[in-house]
């Protein structure tokens, strides 16, 4: 298998490999899908599904097709406001939670350049606020929050959302 490191398990036939990151498509786990939303470059890091602000949004992986998935990512990019933002997940299933934030827009390019907020393990909710004092919405219009959750079995549901406190 030629996996392009995001996956485990191909196709004995065709060689088609069965990526574990949800978003990461094509027989080699090359491609990022787009036509969902899906962000970032997995040749040199994986992709996000592109979160909007103050909107819940739910991924049931129950499907057949969704069973070789054992992560997903989101990306959240607040705009220009000076309030705090709040952010959950729950989960139907025990995750692994990590999130960083980053300043530059480079999306699943440059690891190096994300700074670690939290990092769990085996959890089901998880809930916190980003204040507008540390991080400056408005003086720093390219910050980027990235969630990553790994490290769950099928079928799952997760459910997250970032959300401009009032």
């Amino acid at each position: 298998c030629k996996c392009n490191h995001h996956a485990t398990d191909c196709n004995a036939q065709t060689g088609k490999c069965y990526c574990t990151t949800k978003g990461i498509k094509g027989d080699q786990c090359q491609l990022c899908d787009i036509d969902n939303r899906y962000l970032g470059n997995p040749l040199k890091g994986t992709c996000y599904y592109s979160l909007l602000i103050d909107y819940q949004f739910t991924f049931s992986l129950s499907l057949e097709d969704d069973k070789h998935y054992t992560s997903i990512n989101f990306m959240a990019t607040p705009e220009e406001s000076n309030r705090d933002l709040d952010m959950f997940i729950n989960t139907s299933k025990n995750v692994n939670l990590n999130i960083t934030w980053s300043s530059g827009s480079t999306a699943g390019t440059m690891m190096g350049e994300e700074v670690l907020i939290v990092s769990k393990a085996q959890i089901r909710e998880y809930k916190s606020s980003f204040s507008n004092e540390k991080f400056d919405f408005r003086g720093n219009p390219n910050i980027t929050f990235y969630v990553y959750v790994s490290n769950f079995t099928w079928p799952v549901k997760i459910q997250v959302c970032f959300l401009w406190r009032n």
